[in-house]
């Protein structure tokens, strides 16, 4: 299994206070054929200086610079360096456990699986981490036949999985959508292979900071997600299913924007009026969403938002 080359592709900017966490994550990983490539997105603290001073001290290492110009960009510049057999991201701001490349290449080789997706391990702003048991449990999906947008494992974010070179290649972020890019990007991967696998087990910390590009007013760069799902349903034009899914994820995400926006007092956002009219067109997609509690979410977000809200948050 060493003979195959993990590539990371790490995009940096203004991530001194949580770099050294992440990087330390990958070059001490179990599994020692890596290629780290860090792209340093014109940093204006003292990232740079982190980042060479690993490079210095690590061999794997590829630091890359350019000028701030976003994070897929910068992924978009790393990828085009990879030389791996395999490819995995990672954010400077999370960072993944010891034997994360082991153990999803491990699952990728042994059951012949084009993408392995794991579960997050979920770490809120002041550090608190979520509790995973860890009982390897896996599950096949055919792509053509079983996947589903709707899938509660279906994340939708490039982190947490490992790439078949041949998934993504070629392949580049959406430099015009602010949220949701890196889901266009999944999905297009996604599109390439016939076999994924999902492992129950948490691998990729994720840390939900406020301050992140999902949080915050729902404003033009926010409702570029909607953008995304619609190019979604077109990649997958040629299978009616998948399509559908991805409309019904186009519909999911009204929900959530007309949630957020009655929870912050919102309601005169003129974008409040478009996300109802977006889960009124999808509504019969919406409602093949397999979790019963979630089907109940979108008519309650849909019918009587503000009375949700107020029980919700009260």
């Amino acid at each position: 299994m060493e003979k195959n080359k993990v590539s990371i592709v790490v995009p940096v900017y203004n991530a001194g206070k949580y770099l050294k966490r992440c990087l330390d994550s990958l070059v001490n990983q179990t599994y020692s054929n890596l290629e780290i490539i860090i792209v340093n997105d014109g940093s204006t603290d003292n990232s740079k200086y982190i980042c060479e001073t690993y490079q210095q001290e690590d061999e794997r290492i590829l630091l890359l610079e350019q000028k701030n110009q976003g994070v897929s960009s910068a992924r978009n510049f790393g990828l085009k360096h990879v030389t791996g057999d395999y490819v995995m991201f990672v954010d400077s701001d999370d960072w993944i456990e010891k034997d994360t490349c082991e153990q999803l290449l491990k699952y990728a080789v042994k059951e012949h699986a084009s993408i392995v997706t794991s579960s997050p391990i979920n770490v809120s702003e002041n550090g608190e981490k979520e509790e995973m048991v860890r009982t390897g449990k896996i599950q096949h999906v055919n792509v053509a036949s079983e996947f589903s947008f709707l899938d509660e494992k279906v994340l939708g974010v490039v982190w947490g999985s490992l790439y078949r070179q041949d998934c993504v290649k070629n392949l580049e972020f959406e430099t015009d959508i602010f949220v949701g890019e890196d889901t266009i990007f999944y999905a297009q991967a996604v599109s390439r292979c016939q076999e994924i696998v999902f492992v129950s087990d948490g691998f990729y910390n994720y840390v939900n900071y406020s301050a992140s590009a999902a949080h915050g007013k729902i404003d033009e760069k926010k409702m570029t997600n909607l953008k995304a799902w619609e190019k979604i349903a077109d990649i997958f034009k040629d299978n009616q299913r998948i399509r559908d899914s991805a409309k019904g994820a186009y519909g999911r995400q009204c929900a959530y924007f007309i949630h957020r926006m009655c929870a912050t007092g919102e309601k005169e956002n003129p974008y409040y009026t478009l996300c109802k009219k977006g889960m009124k067109n999808t509504w019969k997609y919406i409602m093949k969403d397999p979790n019963t509690k979630n089907r109940l979410y979108y008519r309650l977000m849909y019918f009587v938002p503000g009375v949700y809200c107020r029980l919700k948050h009260s």
